[in-house]
């Protein structure tokens, strides 16, 4: 389906492509292999992609669910979870909890259950809200994120983050306000300030579990 402006689908859809220039609205559930849409998606029901592609906003009251890659250039908003290989977000994206491989969000991240991935980045001055456990984190300039579980753990100046609990963990002119576990090393440059010292342990505890 290919449409220059605007379009609204009521009942559930299934297909390889839906092409939209403006906005489009499902008032059901959708399993469709690629979805472009310049401006908004709005999803009443769940979904299920190949790749989606949309330049705003996307909305989803129920599952989201993306085999390769769902980049936004505005915000995504999923009622319940989220999977995907790869996340891509401008702005914010926000769901009961997120599954990725790789997920990089410029503006904010929130998951009241969790957030796992392979790679996770926030961008500068962006926000993590929830639990994250991932291999690789990098918590950008004058980000702010909770505790994070990986093996390894980059915090960029001016940074603050709630606690660590990593492999290898690397800090640069950042807070902690909570504590640091680590199991390898720990590179501190300039002026971290901790609230807590730093302890390195043998073994971490097991994070959390993502049903």
């Amino acid at each position: 389906m290919s449409v220059g402006g605007f379009a609204e689908i009521t009942g559930n859809v299934k297909g390889e492509l839906i092409s939209v220039g403006g906005a489009i609205s499902i008032f059901g559930d959708f399993e469709i292999g690629t979805i472009d849409v310049g401006g908004k998606l709005i999803v009443r029901g769940t979904g299920v992609g190949e790749t989606i592609n949309v330049g705003g906003k996307v909305e989803v009251d129920g599952s989201l669910e993306v085999k390769n890659i769902i980049s936004v250039g505005g915000s995504v908003k999923v009622s319940e979870g989220l999977i995907a290989n790869k996340i891509s977000i401008g702005g914010k994206v926000e769901a009961k909890i997120i599954r990725a491989n790789e997920v990089k969000v410029g503006g904010a991240i929130k998951t009241t259950l969790g957030l796992k991935a392979s790679v996770v980045e926030i961008g500068k001055g962006g926000t993590i809200e929830g639990f994250v456990v991932a291999e690789k984190v990098r918590i950008r300039a004058k980000a702010k994120a909770d505790t994070i579980y990986a093996g390894e753990i980059m915090v960029e100046k001016g940074a603050k983050v709630k606690s660590l609990f990593g492999k290898r963990i690397y800090l640069r002119n950042c807070k902690i306000e909570g504590s640091i576990f680590y199991t390898e090393t720990l590179e501190i440059e300039g002026n971290v300030r901790f609230a807590k010292e730093p302890q390195k342990v043998d073994k971490l505890p097991e994070p959390i579990e993502f049903n």
